[in-house]
């Protein structure tokens, strides 16, 4: 095997560190030194789960221990029930067999858009502070990311004027 084939891709190599990988570095290092840290890093529950929803797990479980893999998509009752929330919601008609998938959380799902929608050097505006997952997968899938700044006042959306001309 050649070093060429250990290495990983030069898109990969080019993705800096993750962010709340960073964080989480950072509160470990606090903690061992015996800092009372509060955590504001991936939003991991510290609650414990309701009942109500152990129960339905336990059930569900129990229904469909024999059914084997779930679709890939999502089975059909969760599809069709997310685009009757749509409706209800947005007021916006969604087929829940075209327009509706399941990803195992919204991570995957911001990180993988890019590679249905983005061609190579595609430019895609991402907010800055902004979920890390926009950014990597933009430039994972070939794109360029063009930072914008958000802050607490004002409107969240770019104002597009302000933006430089593309280089």
């Amino acid at each position: 095997m050649t070093d060429t084939a250990c290495r990983p891709s030069t898109r990969l190599a080019a993705l800096t560190g993750y962010a709340f990988d960073e964080l989480d570095r950072l509160r470990d290092a606090r903690v061992a030194d015996g800092a009372d840290v509060i955590d504001f890093g991936v939003g991991d529950p510290t609650e414990p789960t309701p009942d109500v929803v152990v129960e339905a797990a336990r059930a569900g479980l129990e229904r469909h221990r024999r059914s084997g893999y779930p679709a890939y998509n999502g089975g059909p009752e969760l599809r069709r029930e997310v685009a009757a929330w749509f409706a209800r919601r947005h007021g916006v008609d969604v087929d829940p067999d075209a327009g509706v998938t399941s990803t195992v959380g919204s991570k995957e799902a911001v990180f993988h858009a890019p590679f249905a929608f983005l061609d190579p050097g595609d430019l895609v505006l991402v907010p800055s502070p902004g979920y890390p997952p926009y950014s990597r997968g933009t430039r994972l899938a070939g794109g360029r990311v063009r930072t914008y700044a958000v802050s607490s006042e004002g409107d969240p959306l770019p104002d597009l004027d302000d933006l430089p001309a593309e280089d």
